[in-house]
């Protein structure tokens, strides 16, 4: 089969980073709601969703534009944080590195497609 070009999902399938943004999430919700998020509720209510979808559903509502902003950078902020003191929970997922070696080889395209900063 030859394939024109490869578009990869980035957080959670090429990089295993899933369990940082689970913690970062959940540190964040602390400062936005009464009751605090678990582990299996951010699985269920927010992996998939856009940051948009994720704030909305742990405030109970559409936040305004400022809000929003606000919330993805603390929540960014302690993601990245967490990357750079986590070095062993942030890495590629096994087989990604000779995958993408073969990928390159072939001359194939490849770009990556990612909604972590996006509305």
């Amino acid at each position: 089969m030859k394939y024109k070009a490869i578009i990869f999902d980035m957080n959670g399938t090429l990089l295993r980073d899933s369990e940082l943004h689970e913690t970062a999430w959940i540190e964040v919700a602390k400062q936005l709601r009464d009751k605090p998020l678990t582990i299996e509720e951010f699985q269920k209510n927010g992996h998939g969703l856009t940051n948009m979808g994720i704030i909305t559903y742990l405030l109970g509502s559409k936040p305004n534009d400022n809000q929003f902003n606000e919330i993805v950078e603390l929540k960014e902020g302690m993601y990245r944080n967490m990357c750079l003191q986590n070095k062993d929970s942030f890495k590629l997922a096994p087989g990604v590195k000779s995958f993408l070696n073969n990928v390159k080889e072939a001359n194939i395209p490849i770009t990556i497609a990612t909604g972590s900063n996006s509305s």
